[in-house]
Formats: structure tokens, sequence, C-alpha cells
């Protein structure tokens, strides 16, 4: 998997999931066992985060993805000849399929890259607790995409990166309010319908948090408001003194809207958004720029959460 740092971030690209062709599960040998993740090790900063991609990560090695088994359930990665469109050859890409006494409960399905992608599988303890979940990820040298599962008492799903466009986002971990579920945390890029070169593009983060009534990991950086804003300051700081970039201005804005503060969010962006100081290759003026900017808005899924959640936090 191809990182590429971005601010404090790790984060990979984009991709899209295709296909759908059945297989059956590949068999496991006796003296095959479960590759379980070890637990972080506590670190004295509240901040501190825990990439646990690396540890399951099959990317580079030469093995064969080694098959689960947990309490009836076994995974193992399948390779499935797929054609992704008329113009492009056949090739061979790994699925990963999860079955129960030997039928198939679901399959998590392989994206096409032309270098060829990765299936990998670990289970942690993401709830706390003895009860451990699984993880599966997809990786090649260009993204990754995350699923977490919950496999007793009853097969759910967690958590899917792509649900919230955050596949690509680098996975880690961390207890940020200390009460033994971890909550997630991933990069994400603000291009807002704009054009920027990669090197270039805003990006910052994304927390989520389990939440016991939905079951689901849901977004929850405006929950975490001290966490979200931890390093504003600083991008503020950069931005008056270093760089007043278009790039690093949608960075500031985007983590106020995250942080669930909309109206500090457009304050500063009012207060700084200048076509003469402001290198970002578009020729549009105010008022063009915020009506793009709130239609991009309108289709972000995170954003779209967050203010309705705020909606309801405020009617209770």
């Amino acid at each position: 998997m191809k990182l590429i740092v971005f601010s404090l971030l790790i984060l990979t690209a984009i991709f899209d999931l295709s296909c759908q062709n059945k297989v059956k599960s590949s068999p496991i040998s006796p003296n095959e066992r479960m590759a379980e993740l070890p637990k972080p090790t506590p670190t004295p900063s509240k901040y501190e985060q825990n990439y646990i991609i690396g540890q399951i990560s099959m990317e580079g090695k030469t093995d064969y993805p080694i098959p689960l088994e947990y309490k009836g359930f076994k995974i193992n990665a399948v390779v499935v000849k797929k054609k992704f469109d008329k113009d492009s050859p056949v090739a061979g890409i790994y699925d990963a399929v999860l079955s129960k006494n030997g039928k198939t409960i679901t399959r998590f399905e392989g994206s096409y890259y032309p270098l060829g992608n990765f299936m990998s599988f670990g289970l942690f303890s993401f709830l706390g607790g003895s009860e451990r979940q699984l993880i599966v990820l997809e990786e090649s040298m260009k993204y990754d995409h995350e699923w977490i599962l919950r496999l007793s008492p009853k097969f759910e799903v967690l958590f899917d990166a792509a649900d919230f466009e955050v596949d690509g986002g680098g996975m880690r971990l961390i207890d940020i309010d200390k009460d033994g579920v971890y909550e997630l945390i991933y990069g994400k890029y603000y291009h807002l319908d704009f054009m920027f070169s990669m090197n270039g593009m805003p990006s910052g983060q994304v927390i989520f948090k389990y939440d016991s009534k939905t079951r689901k990991y849901l977004p929850a950086s405006h929950f975490f408001t001290d966490f979200t804003l931890d390093e504003i300051d600083n991008k503020i700081q950069q931005f008056n003194n270093n760089s007043k970039s278009f790039s690093l201005l949608l960075e500031i804005f985007m983590t106020y809207i995250y942080a669930g503060k909309e109206d500090e969010a457009w304050k500063y962006f009012d207060e700084n958004f200048s076509t003469d100081r402001l290198w970002f290759g578009v020729e549009e003026d105010k008022v063009k720029t915020k009506e793009k900017i709130i239609s991009a808005l309108q289709k972000d899924k995170i954003y779209q959460f967050i203010q309705n959640d705020l909606k309801k936090r405020s009617q209770n």
C-alpha cells in the first residue's frame, strides 16, 4: 500500500468497488491459526494514535493470505477472474469470503488495480472486553479499504469505510474518551469539487465512534471537538505566516465544519478569502466559490450526518 503523507495523517487515494461473483471458500488446513492482532500499547499522550493496518497487511508478502476461523466462522481470500469493462483484460482479483458451517455469509469484493490487490484479515477487540471483532482489509499500491465485523453473538457489519467515503484513509485507532472502546481515525481529502494537484490537495481527519444504539461506527468529529480542533491554531498560524493558499484555507474551513462549528467556518472563510492573496488556480469570485463549496457539502456524507446529528441533539 502506497501511503501518502499529508499534514499529520497517513492517507491513500480513493477507489471504486465493482462486480459480484460467487465462489466457494477454500479449505483450511488443521495447522492454520487465526491471526490475532495484539492490543496497542498504552501511551502517555492522549492523542497518540495506533496504526493497526501494518500489523495485518499482506502487501509485499509472497504468502497467500492465511484463512481465519473464529466461533464457527471462517474467512479466506479467493482469486476471482473478473473483466471490469469491455476494453480491459480478464484479471485475477482477490475477494474475501466469510462463511459459517460451509454456507457463505457474505463476500467482500476486490477492486481492480493493474498491479493487483491484497486481502488480509485479523481479530481485534475494537469494542473492549474479551470478545474480538474481525477486520477485513483490502489494499493495493493505490488504496486501502476496511470492514469491521462483529461475529458473535450474531453477524453484524459495524463499519464499512466506503459508507462514508473514507476508503483509502489509512485507519488508526485511539480511545479518545478512555471508555475502553476504540474510536477510528481516518484521513480525508477536501477537494470540494475544486482542482488540486495531489501534493496540494487540502486534507484532514475524521473521527468515528461506536454507537451502541445503531451498533455502527458513525462520524463523531463534532462530538470530540477538542480532539478535532487540536491542530487548528497551528494551521491558522501557518496560513498567516507562510502560505495563504486556498488549499490551507479549505483545510481550516473543513476542520471547523467537521467539528460542528459551521458559523466559525464561514466566518473564517469570509475574513480570509481574497483572490488577490490566495494561490489556488481558479478564476472565481467569493460568491461563486461559496456556492461551489455549499454544493459540495450537500453531497458530503459526513457533513450531512453531522448536521442531522447536531439537529437531533438540539431538539433533545
